[in-house]
């Protein structure tokens, strides 16, 4: 097949390197986002009530019970009016039970939207998404390298076996 005009081909390495762009991109919203959070956010502490639980996710997610436990929480706000709010990250056990307190951050223009105080619930997309940019742009830039390597071994070792006289 023949290319005519400007087409250009776009290589492997070059769509990786765009797919961590996006993936960079990703993580940075989720950043700011979490950023603009913090930033207002309010301390309070709020008792779990219950628990959402959701059975046969990703095996790879819960395999030995194949069931996630999302805490559902109480809290009040400054005025004393009380808030219900369901934790984003799922356990695989149930680490809390009903009764037990938990730190609470939530926006005083909108308490509803609240999220546990945990590093891994603020923080994990970003952290997830970043990992995976990184990942990402590493094999984009060190494969290419690698695959000629082994292009070049595979040309200069002859599979055939020839004895000299």
């Amino acid at each position: 097949m023949r290319r005519t005009g400007k087409q250009k081909k776009i290589g492997v390495g070059r769509m990786i390197r765009l797919i961590s762009l996006l993936l960079f991109g990703v993580a940075l919203s989720h950043a700011f986002g979490t950023w603009l959070f913090l930033r207002t956010a309010v301390s309070t502490e709020g008792e779990v009530i219950a628990f959402d639980q959701v059975d046969n996710p990703a095996p790879l997610v819960a395999p030995e019970t194949g069931r996630l436990f999302y805490p559902i929480i109480e809290f009040a706000d400054e005025t004393d009016t009380r808030y219900v709010v369901e934790a984003r990250r799922g356990v695989r056990s149930m680490e809390l039970e009903p009764g037990d307190r938990i730190r609470v951050l939530y926006r005083p223009e909108r308490p509803e939207a609240a999220r546990v105080d945990d590093p891994m619930e603020l923080w994990g997309a970003t952290g997830i998404f970043g990992l995976l940019s990184a990942v990402m742009l590493f094999i984009s830039l060190v494969a290419p390298f690698g695959f000629a390597d082994i292009r070049g071994h595979r040309r200069s070792v002859s599979p055939v076996w020839k004895e000299e006289d």
